[in-house]
């Protein structure tokens, strides 16, 4: 099992994960280490495929200050290439942690 950490700013969404060969993703935890409270949105996208609203996992979910918000139920199995994007309305108050294993 492996970790990646990531900051996320707004504006524009952070390639917060790409898959290098098969890999499961099996949790993601977003942490609001800002002072404000901020929201984030999730996209999950497939090799060669633009962002798009067709890709979003999570819209604009609450994010109060000093709280962590996990995805944990699912395990995302992710092909060569295949990312995850993630943005939020604060800039750099997210820290985000991606727990994945290759398979």
């Amino acid at each position: 099992m492996a970790i990646q950490n990531v900051s996320v700013g707004s504006g524009t969404p952070t390639n917060i994960y790409q898959s290098s060969g098969e890999t499961a993703v099996t949790t993601i935890m977003f942490c609001n280490i800002g002072q404000v409270d901020t929201s984030i949105s999730v996209w999950m996208v497939p090799n060669g495929v633009s962002l798009s609203n067709t890709a979003q996992v999570l819209n604009a979910v609450d994010m109060p200050a000093g709280e962590t918000f996990s995805i944990d139920t699912e395990r995302f199995i992710l092909a060569d290439g295949d990312s995850i994007f993630a943005e939020a309305t604060d800039s750099n108050a997210i820290a985000v942690t991606v727990s994945y294993i290759n398979t």
